[in-house]
């Protein structure tokens, strides 16, 4: 039996899980994205990593499986990595490595 509130126990239940980089949990830092749940019980979200050679992503990605799947209603996980760098927003438009570009001077001799 599904619970009405499943969305938030999973991400009570994934709190725990700390970046060591930031010193905060995966679910204050938005890295849980787009978490569902099927018919069959098989809860499915995004990880969205700061970076794509995070260094932990795998230890996340078994972290989340194990408390998820400890959950009694559920059964299965799947984790789908995805990076997106914090800081960076790309200005529209903009091609890519040059968002953080104020000013182009030109100079010629």
């Amino acid at each position: 039996q599904l619970p009405s509130d499943w969305q938030s126990q999973i991400l009570s239940a994934l709190s725990v899980i700390i970046d060591p980089d930031l010193n905060s949990d995966i679910v204050s830092l938005g890295f849980v994205q787009n978490l569902q749940i099927d018919d069959s019980s098989v809860v499915s979200l995004d990880l969205q990593l700061t970076t794509p050679a995070c260094p932990v992503k795998d230890l996340f990605v078994q972290q989340c499986q194990d408390i998820i799947n400890g959950l009694n209603w559920t059964r299965g996980t799947d984790v789908t990595l995805t990076a997106q760098p914090l800081s960076e927003t790309p200005t529209p438009g903009a091609p890519m490595g040059m968002s953080q570009i104020g000013a182009v001077i030109a100079v010629s001799s």
